[in-house]
């Protein structure tokens, strides 16, 4: 679905206590993927669905963001966007190299991933996993 979110990516997301005393804004791209640590030393990291996906069974835009605030051991939070959003499904179902893993119910065409979804996320775009998002014949 998207391309790999570098490992580098997933180390920032784990480790933004970035400078205690005078932390620093980051930001960086990579394929579908963009990276940003606020001066709050909370970092974001969003991936998009690549844009060759023209078939009628393709959701146009699909975004998965991932967010952990600054702080020890704070957990990593991951959120669905589905678009267009007056289009979007009530709920979709995750699958992971074609193991479903419950769905996510969407709000306004976003929805947040439950912790074990987010862990096999994050888990799967460090190597060439298939990801993807369904709701009947969309995907």
């Amino acid at each position: 679905m998207m391309n790999k979110l570098p490992i580098v990516f997933c180390s920032l997301l784990a480790t933004s206590v970035v400078y205690a005393a005078e932390p620093r804004h980051v930001v960086f791209s990579h394929f579908d993927w963009e990276l940003v640590c606020d001066n709050t030393g909370t970092c974001r990291a969003a991936g998009y669905q690549p844009e060759d996906q023209d078939d009628q069974h393709h959701y146009d835009g699909v975004s998965v963001l991932f967010t952990r605030t600054a702080g020890p051991n704070t957990p990593v939070e991951a959120e669905l966007q589905v678009a267009p959003a007056d289009e979007a499904p009530a709920r979709v179902a995750m699958r992971i190299d074609g193991k479903p893993l419950g769905d996510v119910s969407l709000h306004k065409a976003g929805g947040k991933l439950n912790v074990a979804q987010t862990s096999a996320l994050l888990a799967a775009v460090r190597k060439d996993s298939d990801i993807q998002w369904i709701s009947g014949k969309q995907r």
